[in-house]
């Protein structure tokens, strides 16, 4: 289960976010859906427990997201991947999985290797791949270990059809071995097809929250673009 608190994170009056709380249970997929700069990334950012809160707290099954050993259990891909150029994909791997893992790994690599079609590239370094497959060795790592808590900022932007289906497919399965995922994304079908619910930020809050069963251009539209066109 995922409880967030009270969280808030200003960087001045009209920008961060403000007094933040929602509960999710094990299994469930939701996006986080809002223009730019209305607070997502800074959310996702508290939610990994790679930025600091200013107020309130994150718990995964009734403890702090920022201890060390909690963060093993949250996988996360940002929007921008920030990774040293030089290293090569293999190594990578081996490195994130055995910080994630405690026991034999390697089955799992060379299987999300041949899921996501990368087997090319794993001798390679990271500065050399494209943004594709950049965005798709992000994906294995949050995916790496069945994480308790999925977190996925932008996870198509860059992405070929093959990845975006594959991606679906590892979403659903990371759902059915109880993971709680989190996406961010512009791209509305994407999240109409695959998430149950959809929380819309505005004015730095949690403004608006709605099924999957309900068109989410609609509700898109009546918050940010009608409300602009009356102002």
């Amino acid at each position: 289960m995922l409880e967030v608190k009270r969280v808030s994170k200003l960087y001045s009056e009209q920008a961060g976010i403000k007094d933040i709380s929602f509960t999710l249970e094990k299994g469930n997929i939701v996006a986080l859906i809002g223009p730019n700069g209305s607070g997502k990334t800074t959310l996702l950012n508290i939610l990994a427990g790679v930025l600091e809160s200013d107020s309130g707290e994150v718990f995964i099954d009734g403890e702090k997201n920022v201890d060390i050993c909690v963060r093993r259990n949250i996988g996360y891909l940002p929007d921008k991947l920030i990774i040293n150029p030089q290293t090569r994909v293999i190594d990578l791997l081996n490195v994130i999985s055995d910080y994630k893992f405690n026991g034999d790994y390697k089955t799992q690599i060379e299987r999300y290797i041949d899921l996501y079609c990368i087997n090319d590239c794993i001798n390679k370094k990271f500065g050399d791949l494209s943004m594709g497959l950049q965005k798709k060795v992000g994906i294995i790592i949050a995916f790496m270990g069945t994480p308790k808590l999925i977190i996925l900022d932008e996870p198509t932007n860059g992405m070929d059809t093959h990845g975006i289906l594959q991606l679906k497919n590892s979403i659903l399965e990371a759902k059915g071995n109880g993971s709680t995922i989190i996406i961010s994304s512009h791209i509305l079908d994407f999240v109409n097809a695959i998430t149950e619910q959809s929380y819309f930020l505005k004015n730095m809050e949690l403004n608006t929250v709605v099924n999957n069963n309900e068109n989410l251009e609609n509700v898109y539209r009546k918050l940010y673009l009608e409300s602009e066109n009356v102002m």
